[in-house]
């Protein structure tokens, strides 16, 4: 479930891997098609590495990061088939316009405090130098999450050479 009570779909992780796609992410790189049959489930037709290892690789190293209502319109209708001409045929056209879609999802900068995520903590406040996560209570795994509020400071070190 997303922090803002919307449950994880099919198709956010369809935009997910787009995006990534777009950006030149290896995940983008190694799937060439992606069906979403129905909002539970998703179809990944991967190209030449095996698909056990790919598999894999999703499951456990990919975050979904992105919610498919605010980033589908960051994504060219025909992403897929851009994506095999510029990153397996090379075509410089097809790198060109992935260029110019990359740039305006690169440039779509919302507000922190509209940020939704999936992980165990949503942002309560922020600043330039702090963020204070809050546990997020409908989290799957809340049992396992010991910490209900957890800062991180970041601090800046300026070194003056003389």
């Amino acid at each position: 479930m997303w922090h803002d009570g919307t449950p994880l779909s099919s198709e956010d992780i369809k935009i997910d891997f787009y995006c990534k796609m777009l950006m030149g992410w290896w995940e983008g790189k190694v799937i060439k098609h992606i069906e979403t049959p129905d909002k539970h489930t998703v179809v990944f037709h991967c190209r030449r590495i095996p698909k056990e290892f790919l598999l894999f690789k999703i499951l456990a190293d990919t975050p979904i990061l992105v919610q498919a209502k605010k980033y589908k319109d960051f994504i060219p209708p025909n992403i897929e088939e851009l994506a095999e001409r510029a990153y397996w045929l090379k075509d410089a056209e097809a790198l060109k316009e992935l260029e110019t879609w990359r740039k305006k999802l690169e440039d779509h900068k919302p507000p922190l405090e509209e940020y939704v995520g999936l992980g165990p903590y949503t942002i309560a406040y922020y600043t330039d130098t702090e963020i204070l996560f809050k546990k997020f209570e409908k989290h799957l795994l809340k049992k396992c999450i010991r910490l209900k509020i957890l800062t991180i400071i970041i601090a800046f070190t300026i070194l003056i050479c003389l």
